[in-house]
């Protein structure tokens, strides 16, 4: 009986090809199952303050008014927002048209929510504005920021009748 000599290889063989069983089958593998992942216990009033994150995209939100509100305009506006990274200071603009009328700073409460007042002498009546709502720019220069804009208009002044003098 005639004996082959073991071929010349270059480089050794790796572990799953030179671990045969004695018969010369390779044997299957056990799968091993991985455990599922524990689902995330999350309510609902804590996820505003999950996405306080380094790398999160400041998404505020004007609360009050609701866009296209009909507003006074001989008393101050309350406006109010709801933000999602609470650690940057936002910021509220007041524009009659493309021009910016005038500009208010807040900080966000534990809640995330900002409280702004437009005082009364900068609203005229009867006139179309834009508020807009965005993070402060030293705050929020990285990653790209979104700002958020509704419009309101003023209440026509109220006309005064003067009585006939006779």
């Amino acid at each position: 009986m005639k004996t082959k000599a073991p071929k010349k290889t270059s480089g050794t063989k790796s572990a799953k090809t030179s671990a045969k069983p004695a018969n010369g089958k390779p044997t299957a593998k056990k799968k091993t199952k991985k455990p599922a992942p524990k689902p995330l216990k999350i309510e609902q009033t804590n996820v505003q303050r999950l996405v306080d994150l380094a790398a999160a995209i400041g998404r505020p939100r004007i609360t009050v008014p609701v866009a296209n509100s009909n507003v006074s305009a001989d008393a101050n506006l309350a406006v109010t927002g709801q933000v999602n990274v609470m650690s940057a200071t936002y910021v509220l603009e007041l524009y009659d048209g493309e021009t910016l009328v005038d500009s208010w700073e807040a900080d966000p409460d534990d809640s995330g929510t900002v409280h702004f007042t437009v005082p009364a002498d900068v609203l005229e009546a009867g006139k179309t504005y834009t508020l807009r709502l965005l993070m402060h720019p030293d705050d929020g220069a990285t990653p790209p920021n979104l700002d958020h804009e509704i419009t309101i208009t003023t209440g026509a002044a109220t006309p005064t009748t003067v009585p006939v003098v006779d």
